[in-house]
């Protein structure tokens, strides 16, 4: 028999055993929701509720793993007949029994993305589109279109206008090709993943008997993250529920962080006025971090509006306050923070133990070089490290060839980013550079006999890219890398990847970091030797312990001792272009709440002074740390803590070198070097 009146806490035990009717769990950070959303399994179970009575919601067939995993400890046998899994398993299930309902025979086959873009390709092609035309959009972008517009229930127009406006006048295109594809499909008895949701949802809106049939059996339906969950999926869930009405969703509304992928956080906001009289419980003892940590994290969300208020109290003892450490540029804020990594690893702190995030992945590039002078590993999250992707290296290569002329394999990989240069024709090509004895003999090149006419439009436009480094100036490395972009690579990024601002934005960094050089040379073997030095260490440390780097939407629901929030400048975190989009700005607090409730015990707030687009820019700290009560924070400079955030004592060096109180400029610090 299970004790549940000794295994939960109040709060918990209350969603556990008054969780009938329609039920809103707003499970703050570290407030243990798993345990309560497993619990409450559990204890319908207990009650005699049979098993296959009940439906389990996940995000993840990890998280569906980990729960169902629990439940079954709990009550210490398995269970075969249980309903649980992913929003796209559940539907798989349900449409392998009924897909005759929805146009297909229940042998289909379920598209992974690349089959997806395969298809589309196979669309386009049938169609007479040349995909590979760099004036049309991608097979990636396409796909991501159509994806998006399906899960946010809208418009092709209105996603392309959202991510992608540079293709609004190809909206025709894409809206013919989505009908193709969606035809294709049906003849090829195939579905994708988004079919999964959007047939499973058509069959339950419009078959009433499908839809009885489930909701009957389902007495008890229970969501987890419903903070996540996009239009498709709560539609799903209001018809899976809706004969019993059991329903409880578990999420916290200041975790709602991935609109970019459709969730729709008016899920959980609207939860009350969609069911109405629903319970609405509170999850808010914190088992994770220090109170000082809390503190802080509670004073950010506070400012923002549309939210169910809530005050995490913390169960652990007090600690130490926030650090706030301005630097002076980015290069001096990646010093001290590889400083005091190394100070919490020599004070016992394990290295899996100490993370670092930020905003977005550009931000980590300054950190990443400094960690591998000092030898420090670590183990990058959200993507590859900085100087292994792939846009970093293309441009790369365009400096590589104008300092070797001879470098036939960044040639090779340059060749290859044209229209109609294959790999026989790069190979031509690349035979007939070994004639060429310095750079600005590429511009006179003639090899449209040697080779066909479409790998000859590509050759020109790499003589273009050619005459606009030549005409950059030869001794600053920065100038050749803006050269290169904006004569081609910038207009290429665009039309081909979905994450073409962030690419650009690594790119940027790049230049910034090539400014620090004006040698050529130079600057080319730093890049080379921080790539090579990275892949040795991480064949060497990939047994061993690593702090971790991460973006902030990676690290969502995990925690660490220590934690290093970066780069919070205004415009960096928040984010500049999720400012200029809808709720942009509650968005981005609820990802910096995010990154704070992270931390168990120390948490570390550091941004520079000078950076911005401009490595001189003056940036003021960002508003999520100026908008905090006074008190909550310590400040460090120098090394030393000066006082808390607003403390008249806490002073800064203006221009002219005079020593003025920080509190003259409130409690937006601008320190100097």
């Amino acid at each position: 028999m299970i004790d549940f009146r000794a295994d939960l806490n109040d709060e918990q035990y209350t969603v556990v055993t008054k969780g009938d009717g329609a039920c809103l769990v707003l499970a703050g950070a570290g407030s243990g929701k798993t345990r309560a959303i497993t619990y409450r399994v559990a204890y319908l179970l207990e009650q005699g509720i049979p098993e296959d009575r009940i439906l389990l919601v996940t995000f993840t067939n990890k998280a569906s793993r980990e729960m169902l995993g629990r439940v079954e400890t709990i009550l210490g046998r398995t269970l075969p007949r249980l309903w649980g899994g992913t929003f796209h398993r559940i539907a798989l299930r349900i449409l392998r029994a009924y897909a005759q309902e929805v146009g297909h025979t229940p042998n289909f086959t379920i598209l992974d993305s690349d089959d997806s873009q395969s298809m589309i390709a196979l669309v386009a092609r049938d169609e007479g589109i040349d995909v590979k035309n760099k004036q049309m959009p991608s097979l990636a972008i396409i796909q991501d279109t159509l994806s998006y517009s399906r899960n946010a229930e809208g418009t092709i127009s209105d996603t392309l206008d959202l991510k992608y406006p540079r293709f609004l006048d190809r909206l025709e295109m894409i809206e013919h090709i989505s009908r193709q594809y969606e035809q294709k499909k049906r003849e090829a008895n195939v579905m994708d993943f988004d079919d999964l949701l959007v047939k499973l949802n058509n069959l339950l809106l419009t078959n009433a008997s499908v839809r009885q049939k489930f909701s009957e059996q389902f007495q008890y339906v229970l969501v987890d993250e419903y903070q996540d969950t996009n239009r498709l999926q709560a539609s799903i869930v209001n018809a899976l529920s809706s004969h019993h009405k059991n329903i409880l969703v578990v999420g916290d509304d200041a975790q709602s962080i991935y609109s970019f992928r459709a969730a729709d956080i008016q899920n959980i906001l609207a939860f009350e006025k969609q069911f109405f009289g629903a319970k609405v419980f509170r999850l808010e003892t914190n088992y994770r971090s220090t109170p000082d940590i809390l503190n802080l994290a509670n004073c950010v969300i506070a400012q923002n509006v549309k939210q169910y208020p809530k005050n995490l109290k913390a169960v652990c003892g007090p600690l130490a306050k926030p650090l706030l450490v301005p630097a002076p540029t980015q290069y001096e804020e990646a010093h001290i923070i590889a400083d005091k990594i190394i100070s919490l690893l020599n004070r016992g702190v394990p290295a899996k133990e100490i993370a670092v995030l930020f905003r977005a992945t550009f931000h980590s590039q300054m950190l990443e070089l400094e960690l591998m002078k000092r030898g420090v590993a670590y183990d990058y999250r959200g993507g590859l490290k900085f100087f292994d992707r792939a846009h970093v290296k293309d441009v790369l290569s365009f400096l590589r060839i104008f300092n070797n002329v001879h470098d036939v394999i960044a040639w090779s990989r340059i060749l290859k980013l044209q229209a109609g240069v294959g790999e026989r024709t790069a190979q031509e090509i690349t035979a007939a550079l070994k004639q060429m004895e310095k750079f600005e003999d590429v511009v006179l090149m003639d090899v449209a006999a040697q080779i066909g006419p479409r790998a000859a439009t590509g050759w020109a436009q790499v003589q273009r890219i050619a005459e606009a480094m030549i005409s950059a100036s030869k001794e600053r490395p920065a100038e050749l890398i803006r050269a290169c972009v904006n004569s081609f690579y910038k207009e290429f990024v665009e039309g081909e990847f979905t994450n073409w601002r962030d690419r650009l934005d690594d790119i940027e960094q790049l230049t910034r970091f090539a400014e620090r050089s004006r040698d050529l040379s130079h600057f080319l073997a730093d890049a080379s030797l921080s790539e090579s030095y990275a892949s040795d260490r991480d064949q060497k440390e990939n047994q061993r312990e690593q702090v971790v780097l991460s973006t902030v939407h990676q690290a969502k629901g995990l925690e660490w001792d220590a934690v290093f929030v970066i780069n919070l400048t205004d415009g960096g975190f928040p984010n500049e272009r999720a400012l200029k989009e809808p709720n942009g700005i509650e968005e981005e607090r609820r990802l910096f709440y995010v990154a704070v409730t992270r931390a168990r015990r120390h948490l570390f707030l550091t941004y520079p002074i000078l950076g911005g687009r401009d490595a001189s820019q003056i940036s003021a700290a960002s508003p999520f740390i100026d908008g905090v009560d006074r008190g909550l924070l310590d400040i460090e400079r120098d090394g030393q803590t000066v006082g808390t955030l607003g403390n008249e004592d806490a002073r800064y060096v203006d221009d002219d070198g005079e020593a003025k109180s920080a509190s003259k400029i409130g409690k937006r610090l601008l320190w100097s070097a």
